[in-house]
């Protein structure tokens, strides 16, 4: 078999174009404002970097721009100051925030 990458993540799979935790995730595609509310339904109504409960958005793991999804394993709760620092984080700095290196 033939080895290859995930479309969505880069996992090294065997079959199809997406690994299994991708592929469920893909299908469940939501309207936007669907997309926030069930992102931050399921971090529990706190920012995932430091656990206020208040001004919380939605923050798209991989941006729109760069192929990202609206499904809920592509989202993140944040505050709107996690959330700003998270833009204005230096693109290695931001990277490493992603498990990337």
């Amino acid at each position: 078999m033939p080895i290859r990458t995930c479309l969505t993540c880069g996992a090294l799979i065997s079959t199809g174009s997406r690994c299994p935790a991708c592929r469920e995730a893909y299908r469940t595609s939501y309207s936007r404002a669907s997309w926030a509310r069930a992102v931050k339904a399921r971090d529990g109504l706190r920012c995932r970097d430091c656990g206020t409960d208040a001004a919380l958005e939605a923050h798209h793991i991989v941006p729109l721009a760069a192929g990202g999804l609206d499904t809920i394993g592509n989202g993140v709760t944040l505050c709107k100051d996690c959330h700003r620092a998270r833009h204005a984080a230096t693109p290695a700095a931001l990277a490493l925030s992603h498990g990337v290196r």
